[in-house]
Parts: structure tokens; sequence; C-alpha cells
């Protein structure tokens, strides 16, 4: 495929690429393992079929998480996620992604946070920020 190229435009491609990379990695190196992030939401709503599905707005929801390892985050005590865990299944550029099951926090590297969750009897959002200590 890159027989027709000549070395020097190889060894720049190579260059070019391996400088993409480092950019990519660094964008997210504001979270890695062992770190604590507070978080307050800003808004949401949430429908399910014990209220017929009519929507309702969410109280403001506060609550911690500890990014266990590489693959795991693990909530603190108190609040709507207290001591669940998720598995981290995306983190790559600006965005890391949790899941379990059919619920998703989704972690910008802003610290701007999107929680979704979604089943056959509800469905919910919840937005807000991060901090990080």
């Amino acid at each position: 495929m890159t027989a027709h190229l000549t070395k020097s435009i190889r060894a720049t491609h190579f260059m070019v690429l391996a400088f993409l990379m480092t950019i990519g990695t660094q964008v997210i190196a504001n979270i890695g393992v062992g770190d604590v992030l507070y978080c307050t939401s800003d808004g949401g709503a949430f429908a399910g079929n014990e209220t017929d599905w009519k929507v309702s707005r969410w109280s403001e929801q506060k609550f911690k998480f500890k990014v266990e390892s590489s693959d795991s985050l693990i909530f603190g005590d108190g609040g709507y996620f207290a001591n669940q865990n998720m598995k981290i299944v995306f983190l790559r550029g600006n965005i890391m992604e949790a899941n379990r099951g059919n619920v998703s926090l989704t972690i910008r590297s802003d610290l701007r946070f999107v929680y979704s969750e979604g089943n056959l009897f509800s469905a919910g959002i919840l937005t807000g920020t991060c901090d990080k200590f």
C-alpha cells in the first residue's frame, strides 16, 4: 500500500501520526487512575411507567466517584449513585465513558458530565459538572 511512497514521505507520515497520537492522549490526561471527582447536576429529567410516563425534573444531585483502575469507576456513599460501580468502556480523545447495564456516564475533558439511563420501564438524563481534587 505504501510501496509507491518515497522513504522521506513515509517518515513524514509516521511523524505526523505519532504527533496526532500524542495530542489525543494529552487531551484526557487530566483524568487518571486514583483521581476523585466531585460532581453536581445542573439539570435532569426522568419518566417511567410508575408515573404514567409523565416527565419530571430531577432534583440537584451531588455525588463523588473514584477512578479505581483504567477500567473501573467506584461511587462514594450517598446520593443517587451510592456505592455503585461502572466499567470504563471508552477513554479516548476528550471523552471518558463508563456504563453498567442500561446506564451510561460520559465525562468530557472539561469535566462536564452526561448521565443517561433507559429500559422498558423508565428513561432519564442528568447533566452537570465535576471538580477534581
